[in-house]
């Protein structure tokens, strides 16, 4: 009895001390286990995938499984790979995609349904592609809809079901139970070198083989509605920048110049659209500039205001527009104090895509070109063009309003009879058809527009067309034939105009970036619209508040804080030190679907509802060398045996030694 009691706490400490020694063990290994990791995984930078999003209507976008997604390499440059992929012989695979097969429908369709592809990895095997992930009708699903289906400005499109019949649904459109992925040139490199090392050819004998771990899962469920109520979305939304050239008073009419600040791509973060539509903001901001100058002061003055606006949002469902649309009907756009109304636009002119093609024509496009103020809009361009730059002509086109933030406006107004006479036009570089091969896809990019050449032709005719602009809108606003007006200094700067190209569409560092907002990164801006406002929009903001800028001051914290309180004058903080005083401020860019983060019940149909799904730190991906299943069954099966093993061991350890404890104590 003495001997048992005795033994009795020796036992119990063993019992509590093992488990920490285990731990102790663990802990120890954890570095090595870190090593041992990075010994066998590769880890790529990419970071730009396909990804959820979700409105009323279900689930678009791409997303891995919460455990990711695991599968052998097996690389699709060709239709004729697509072929061989239907039989290959193991059960997992991640494809490898290039571009150029990646764009065909029948490549996507394919690899959606087959059950052993595992996840797509897609890189550029040109520099230029005519592809559109997005439908033959853009947005038609919004704003006014179009009176002919059959008319597809985005020919290159659809080639999808999705959302849509008779494969007019774009790519965009599809929901895809897989995660993918793009890689750029370094990813692919090291992709590359694992996967000619031991992946070669059709049907690979050699284990182990390069794999690849994708790893894109994002929450979601069902559809916006259900997914905001149990806080897995957020609502699309941002800021879109807008100023007068003077602070606004009730009742008084403006000459309004929009442009599209958002854009599209198939992999979001790819999202660069420098025709789609960063060419028609540059041409805003632009014009901007020649109005704000300090030697063109007169302008106002003049019996009309200017107003810039950069909707943001658009390619969503014109969540920009149709905020200042559906404002504008209850007397609350920009403010309740000075609110502007469709009826106190006296002209509007949108600038859509512009440096597509090799021509100096643009196209004019109304809901009714017929209409008189339509007629006065384009003979005041046609007679600027004449007195300014003659080698810029324009068009006027008879069919209905392309894709554009004006359609939008004029749903929200529901006024048939002031809609078809309103003085609202689009000026873009395309006809019927988009002259832009690449539209919302990440080929649209500042090097197809040749914004790196500031002397390049594209850019030239950007800049002619800028000083037409601006001296069409000075003519307005003054209700005065072009030919009537003087502009001390009406010239654009094709060097601004230039470097805000450059800037926005190939690289951000940048001077007027730095200028303006100071280091937001490099490469070219990024400009999906997301769930808040960022850092590019903020900078397209301070470049409309430099450019409408009455005047400037010493900055000081105390004195220049941004009150963002239409219609009054506001200060505005640049990064240089420069503090204005401007009437330019960030609206909201929020669809009236939504009242903070709830769908109204009674929300507009053809309101967009688009929320982005949430998702966790864990988007990755991963190379590694793959075993032959029969060799993972074999470490499976060790494993266990080895871990049945360790129990034994430390059952018999724990025995040996509370006998030994035991011999101590009779001692």
């Amino acid at each position: 009895t003495v001997l048992a009691a005795a033994a009795a706490p020796v036992s119990s400490a063993m019992r509590l001390l093992l488990p920490l020694l285990l731990i102790a063990v663990g802990l120890s290994g954890r570095g090595s286990a870190n090593r041992l990791s990075e010994m066998m995984y590769t880890t790529l930078d990419a970071q730009d995938m396909c990804f959820r999003l979700l409105d009323r209507d279900g689930e678009i976008g791409c997303t891995s499984r919460e455990s990711g997604a695991v599968g052998i390499l097996y690389r699709i440059t060709s239709a004729q790979d697509l072929t061989n992929f239907a039989s290959v012989s193991e059960d997992e695979y991640i494809a490898l995609v290039s571009a150029t097969m990646f764009a065909d429908p029948n490549t996507l369709n394919t690899l959606i349904t087959t059950d052993y592809c595992k996840g797509i990895l897609v890189f550029d095997d040109v520099t230029d592609l005519s592809w559109s992930p997005d439908e033959k009708q853009p947005n038609s699903r919004y704003g006014l809809p179009f009176s002919n289906s059959t008319l597809f400005w985005n020919a290159v499109g659809g080639g999808f079901n999705a959302r849509a019949s008779n494969l007019t649904g774009g790519a965009l459109f599809l929901n895809i139970p897989k995660p993918i992925f793009h890689l750029d040139a370094d990813d692919l490199a090291t992709v590359l070198q694992c996967y000619n090392t031991r992946n070669l050819g059709a049907n690979p004998t050699g284990y182990p083989l390069c794999g690849a771990e994708l790893s894109s899962w994002m929450w979601g469920a069902k559809d916006a509605e259900t997914c905001l109520r149990r806080g897995y979305c957020d609502p699309l939304g941002s800021s879109s920048p807008m100023g007068t050239l003077r602070p606004l008073q009730a009742n008084e009419e403006v000459v309004m110049v929009t442009a599209q600040l958002d854009t599209a791509a198939f992999f979001r973060d790819l999202a660069f659209g420098a025709n789609a539509d960063a060419s028609g903001m540059v041409a805003a901001l632009a014009v901007a500039d020649i109005l704000g100058r300090a030697a063109n002061t007169a302008v106002r003055s003049l019996p009309r205001n200017v107003m810039f606006m950069l909707f943001h949002g658009e390619t969503m469902g014109y969540i920009g527009s149709s905020r200042v649309g559906f404002d504008m009907l209850r007397n609350n756009f920009p403010s309740s104090t000075a609110p502007v109304t469709m009826e106190r636009v006296s002209h509007y002119l949108e600038l859509n895509q512009l440096m597509a093609g090799n021509s100096d024509t643009f196209n004019i496009f109304a809901f009714n070109s017929t209409a008189t103020k339509v007629t006065e809009i384009f003979d005041t361009l046609t007679a600027a063009a004449t007195t300014a730059e003659p080698s810029i002509a324009f068009t006027k086109q008879t069919t209905e309003l392309p894709p554009a933030s004006l359609r939008s406006l004029l749903y929200e107004w529901k006024n048939s009879t002031g809609s078809s006479q309103f003085g609202g036009i689009v000026a873009t570089d395309h006809g019927s058809t988009f002259t832009n091969t690449r539209y919302h896809s990440h080929f649209d990019s500042g090097s197809n527009i040749g914004a790196n050449d500031s002397t390049s032709a594209q850019v030239q005719r950007l800049c002619k067309l800028s000083t037409v602009l601006a001296r069409t809108v000075w003519s307005l606003a003054a209700g005065v034939a072009p030919a009537s007006i003087t502009i001390p200094d009406a010239a654009a700067n094709c060097s601004y105009v230039a470097a805000l190209l450059s800037c926005i569409t190939v690289n951000k560092d940048c001077g007027l970036v730095n200028q303006y907002v100071g280091d937001i990164g490099s490469g070219p801006m990024k400009r999906y619209i997301s769930i808040q406002r960022d850092r590019n929009t903020v900078f397209l903001l301070s470049a409309l508040a430099k450019a409408l800028a009455f005047n400037t001051l010493p900055l000081t914290n105390d004195v220049c804080k941004s009150s963002n309180d239409p219609p009054n004058v506001q200060r505005f903080a640049l990064n240089d030190g420069t503090c204005l005083n401007t009437t330019t401020y960030a609206y909201p860019a929020r669809s009236p679907a939504f009242s903070g983060t709830t769908i109204l019940k009674d929300a507009d149909p053809r309101h967009s509802t688009w929320t982005e799904a949430r998702w966790d730190n864990s988007i990755k991906v991963r190379i590694f060398l793959m075993s032959s299943p029969s060799q993972q069954i074999g470490i499976l099966v060790g494993g266990i045996f080895a871990l049945l093993g360790s129990f034994a061991f430390i059952y018999l350890a724990q025995k040996f030694t509370q006998h030994k404890m035991l011999e101590l104590v009779s001692e």
